[in-house]
């Protein structure tokens, strides 16, 4: 079925289109007639037939490419239209003709017998010049014959739930999500070994992720369903399908908000606490829905936010870069490391460009915004680039070393209309959301009364070594201050999302005995007051869950405790609310009459994609969250409180504290 008449390919004069190609009733009377029909949609050209994948090409010479093209628009005047309507805007010239030529070439195969309708895809199919193609076969060099299923995707979210584990070279299907995928008989455990044709053997799954998420569409996935009776991937799925390690976060966000599937609730049973009854099994009275969180269409992603990372320390490597890798409508574009060694090993790592200088990321055309997460002696400095680049930021809490300097960076993002936004990562996790929508229902713990906190950990305690504190993190030109900065400010911004502003703060700070004078605070006690009427009139609240003036608050925060705990307690009119801040135990709900009901709703694994989430969906165009609507607000007003706590510990606060430790108490 040669489109090129024998002898003849090279001479413009004599080429001729595909239905001319041979003599009047060589092909059946259907054949010509689906041949004409082909130019009606826009389809046509835009797709290569499916018997060929994507691997269908012309393979002709230049000459004979143009000659071919030029007699088939002279012939059909369709072809003439289409091509300015998709060329270049939609597709490529080469694919508009090679997918054209693909329907062409196939019709003309089934009209000589060379392709069976019903016959299993494989093998090399017909070329126009007779030279073989490339498609999908259906072995495999693994052992045993299965077989091959092409899947081609025209739009995302895919619907498909991936994992790898250790010992699984390939990454396999642990859920589906859309049922017209199951129809055509993807199902879990089969294997995804070709991503357009390439294997992904032995890929990264964060890296894999990305490109699904940045490759243009359509994407034709290949994947195989291992023949049972040998050892292939597919144990390795249900291995990893029960590893924590490599569950994706949505999977593991929707097990914690199902409630009637009871497989799930065996799955939540190992997190819940004794004496406590799970929430779904109180009674209605108990019941909370969490909201729904909106879905990017594939209209907002086409252009996705690629960020540069400002910082590839701990924090970027197992939560952030990951977050940023696997986000919807986000793309990790560029790191920066001082460090050239340790910058280009976390660029291999998560397949992005890798710099040792702020300044070229900042400014990189590429990277649309910036996350950092340096120590918070730099971020300011850092920010403020970014500001005058106009590349959004998201940093690392705390925002600066100082209320000053916090107040400072947020003046300025918003004088140029920029958006800032803090990594206060616990806001967006589910148990937050729960425990948010207990202290605002009046019927769960009623007005709010006080509040209660304390934190104790092992990290100051003598050592034969020092103290477990080292780094940056025991200069205080470079953290601010000591470990109260860095848990204190998680701490009252969630304290914030869930009662209403901080105010009226006070405090003392001192250090533990043995270290020696000019060395950090390990010690904390503050109190507060959290919302208010006029807090709750300003978030749009109907009825304040806290009085008039706030409700009163009290903290600890004690790094050189032998015992270590972690406890929130909101205590209101008609019961008590208690959760960790730091751990991922379920919020617990105490009534009146002294029964307890438990939120097993359990962190995310990686702790800061809900966030991230939240911020890709906003610079794409989705409505502020509510998880956003105060961010640099909140972060600004917290560093306000830790000054007021620590300024007699330090003398003061809004100077270069750093530099005088003489003076400190």
């Amino acid at each position: 079925c040669c489109l090129l008449p024998m002898g003849a390919a090279s001479s413009a004069e004599k080429a001729l289109p595909p239905w001319l190609d041979k003599p009047e009733g060589t092909y059946k009377p259907g054949t010509l007639k689906m041949i004409d029909e082909l130019p009606k949609t826009a389809r046509t050209f835009l797709q290569p037939h499916l018997h060929f994948g994507t691997q269908f090409t012309l393979g002709l010479g230049e000459e004979e490419f143009q000659a071919l093209v030029a007699s088939c628009m002279e012939h059909d005047d369709r072809l003439a239209a289409w091509f300015p309507k998709l060329v270049p805007k939609r597709i490529n010239e080469d694919a508009f003709w090679n997918n054209y030529f693909s329907h062409v070439e196939y019709i003309i195969a089934l009209d000589e017998g060379e392709i069976k309708v019903n016959a299993q895809q494989g093998g090399s199919g017909p070329s126009l010049n007779r030279r073989p193609i490339t498609t999908s076969t259906t072995s495999t060099d693994r052992g045993g014959s299965p077989e091959l299923l092409e899947l081609k995707f025209h739009s995302r979210p895919f619907g498909i739930e991936l994992s790898r584990g250790e010992n699984s070279v390939f990454p396999v299907v642990i859920s589906i999500r859309d049922e017209k995928l199951a129809s055509r008989g993807l199902k879990p455990g089969h294997v995804l070994i070709k991503v357009d044709g390439k294997s992904v053997e032995s890929v990264k799954l964060a890296p894999l992720l990305s490109r699904l998420k940045r490759d243009a569409l359509p994407i034709t996935l290949t994947f195989m369903f291992p023949d049972t009776n040998t050892p292939t991937a597919l144990s390795a799925a249900r291995s990893t399908a029960s590893s924590a390690d490599f569950i994706p976060v949505r999977s593991a966000q929707k097990r914690a908000t199902s409630k009637k599937n009871e497989t799930d609730r065996n799955e939540r049973k190992g997190s819940l606490v004794a004496g406590a009854i799970p929430y779904y099994e109180a009674g209605n009275q108990f019941a909370i829905e969490l909201t729904k969180e909106p879905i990017l269409t594939a209209r907002q992603i086409r252009i996705p936010i690629r960020w540069g990372i400002l910082g590839c320390g701990q924090i970027s490597r197992s939560s952030t870069g990951l977050a940023l890798v696997r986000a919807r409508g986000s793309e990790l574009e560029s790191a920066m490391r001082r460090n050239p060694r340790k910058a280009h090993a976390f660029g291999k790592d998560f397949q992005c460009k890798a710099t040792t200088s702020a300044h070229d990321l900042i400014h990189d055309p590429h990277v649309s915004a910036v996350y950092i997460a340096t120590p918070p002696g730099a971020r300011a400095a850092l920010a403020l680039l970014a500001c005058k680049a106009d590349k959004p930021c998201l940093l690392e809490a705390p925002l600066a070393r100082s209320y000053h300097e916090a107040r400072a960076l947020k003046e300025a993002f918003a004088a140029a209309n920029v958006p800032l936004f803090v990594a206060h990562t616990r806001r967006a996790h589910p148990r937050a959301q729960v425990a948010r929508k207990i202290v605002n229902n009046l019927s769960f713990i009623g007005p709010v009364t006080s509040i209660s906190y304390e934190l104790s950990k092992q990290d100051m305690l003598p050592q034969s070594g020092g103290s477990r504190l080292k780094g940056w993190r025991t200069n205080a030109e470079q953290s601010g201050g000591g470990l109260f900065l860095e848990y204190g400010s998680h701490v009252l911004d969630l304290i914030e999302y869930l009662v209403g502003p901080l105010s009226r703060a006070a405090g003392d700070a001192s250090r533990r005995p043995g270290i020696p004078k000019g060395s950090l605070e390990t010690c904390v006690v503050m109190t507060f007051r959290a919302g208010g009427y006029k807090w709750g009139k300003e978030a749009g609240r109907k009825v304040s869950v806290v009085g008039d003036g706030g409700a009163p608050g009290v903290a600890t925060f004690n790094f050189a405790s032998a015992i270590e705990k972690d406890l929130l307690c909101i205590n209101g009119t008609m019961g008590r609310l208690e959760m960790s801040v730091f751990g991922d135990d379920p919020p617990i709900l105490t009534t009146l009459s002294g029964r307890k009901v438990q939120y097993p709703f359990p962190s995310p694994v990686v702790q800061h994609l809900p966030l991230v989430q939240h911020v890709v969906n906003y610079l794409l165009g989705s409505p502020i969250p509510e998880t956003l609507k105060d961010s640099a607000d909140s972060a600004v007003r917290v560093a306000g409180v830790m000054d007021a706590v620590l300024r007699s510990f330090y003398r003061a606060r809004d100077d270069h504290f750093w530099k005088r430790p003489h003076t400190w108490l």
